[in-house]
């Protein structure tokens, strides 16, 4: 980075401030108005300290080289527009296009699927922010806060009571305004996640746009297709959950649930099946179970022989689908709870071992005081407190087993943070929610509220 970052990464970052404040009120209810802007603050925060620590602590990192690719291709947009168009829609490793003479050389991630999305969603950004990494990082940073935004007020929408107690957990976690506001893949994967989430949701609840809200899907989808395609591999039986849930709570007869519910989950099973055969055959990695089990095995060979002290085991692994279900409590437990503070070996361990032990803390903190049978009952009789639990377990899952080093733990995890601080939530606050409303419910009653007086 250049000294130009110093004039014009303050002046991207004071310009999205001052927009923040101007549409606040548009976006905010005396309740949550509070939180917008130290929300976006502490994204700031993440994006600086976050640069400061790949900069002058690690010397460099994979947010520069993504950084030196968007500038190239901003230079071909200034030089010639029309091959840089074409070079959006360019596919990785394809030298059969106009942009090739532009970048051969000069793009190390061409030939990557994953990094040439970022770098080319990063070159487009470098138009609007005089080639800066600060005014880049800067814009992504605001369009994540948007969507984290969103999906506060869908998943707090409907316990107003609580919604300050839903920002702290969803806008205020440290592994997301560190590693999510910020020129990486997981600041766009976190982004993607809770615009899906809070667009599908609103959607179906009447609450959404369909004509803005179905084009964010298909942009999210897609974006999430080239980048990590997993995640909406757990959007899928999440969703599933959810749909099940809110049928059943709105069908009021006992008579009925019994012989519905049953015809709902294997209709939504079905569904989950194919979709998830399509969202496959999408992805190269993902498309059969040995190609898949494959990946797995690379995955550990490579983040498991780092001869580092951030890297984890989880012991023999028999890479068969039943070996690697196995592994399931184990690789969920990582995801969400290490590294413990026995682990910690230098300063980004140390952010992430302090997060994890929070939750921890708190989640002991709800099974005690819920007690195991209160929390199951309650994760499956609301709908998005089951939506929140299935996608947390399912990515935690996938996260934990995949991972084998800590630095890729804490990143590819924060996705699910939001879904999991709002499950805990609810744990915690539900049943008190639930006997206040059973309360007021029956003293409506006999003030013939209810029986028709």
């Amino acid at each position: 980075m250049g000294i130009s970052e110093l004039i014009v990464g303050p002046i991207y970052i004071a310009l999205a401030i001052l927009l923040l404040f101007l549409i606040r009120p548009y976006f905010t209810n005396p309740r949550n108005k509070p939180l917008f802007i130290p929300a976006f603050l502490c994204k700031i925060f993440g994006l600086l300290f976050f640069t400061s620590i790949y900069e002058f602590y690690y010397g460099g990192g994979d947010t520069f080289t993504y950084f030196e690719g968007a500038v190239v291709l901003a230079d071909v947009f200034w030089d010639n527009p029309w091959v840089f168009i074409q070079g959006m829609f360019t596919d990785a490793a394809d030298y059969s296009t106009p942009i090739i003479p532009y970048i051969v050389g000069k793009i190390y991630y061409f030939r990557s699927t994953e990094e040439w999305a970022i770098i080319r969603l990063s070159g487009f950004l470098a138009i609007f922010s005089f080639k800066s990494y600060l005014g880049i990082s800067t814009i992504m940073s605001l369009i994540t806060f948007f969507g984290m935004w969103r999906l506060y007020n869908t998943l707090s929408r409907e316990y107003p009571e609580v919604e300050k107690t839903f920002g702290i957990f969803i806008l205020f976690a440290p592994s997301t305004f560190f590693w999510g506001s910020t020129l990486m893949k997981d600041t766009v994967a976190l982004c993607c996640t809770c615009y899906i989430a809070s667009c599908v949701i609103d959607l179906v609840n009447g609450k959404g746009s369909w004509i803005k809200d179905s084009i964010i899907i298909f942009v999210a989808v897609r974006i999430l297709l080239l980048l990590k395609v997993y995640l909406l591999i757990c959007f899928v039986p999440a969703f599933g959950i959810w749909w099940i849930i809110r049928i059943r709570r709105e069908i009021k007869s006992l008579a009925l649930k019994v012989l519905l519910v049953p015809f709902l989950i294997l209709l939504v099973s079905g569904a989950i099946a194919v979709a998830l055969v399509v969202i496959s055959a999408q992805s190269g990695d993902f498309n059969s179970v040995d190609r898949a089990e494959e990946a797995l095995q690379g995955y550990h060979f490579d983040h498991g022989s780092r001869k580092d002290a951030s890297t984890y085991t989880l012991g023999e692994i028999e890479y068969t689908a039943l070996g690697i279900l196995k592994k399931a409590p184990e690789s969920i437990i990582v995801t969400l709870f290490r590294p413990f503070p026995f682990e910690i070996r230098n300063v980004v361990m140390l952010l992430a071992s302090l997060e994890s032990t929070i939750y921890l803390l708190f989640t002991i903190f709800v099974f005690a005081k819920r007690g195991a049978v209160s929390v199951v009952k309650n994760t499956f009789s609301n709908p998005l407190a089951g939506f929140s639990f299935v996608f947390t377990v399912i990515l935690g899952f996938i996260v934990g087993l995949s991972s084998y080093n800590f630095g890729a733990l804490v990143r590819f995890k924060i996705p699910l943070l939001p879904f999991y601080g709002a499950w805990l939530v609810w744990m915690y606050y539900l049943p008190k929610y639930e006997k206040r409303k059973s309360h007021l419910n029956k003293s409506s009653a006999k003030n013939g509220v209810f029986s028709g007086k």
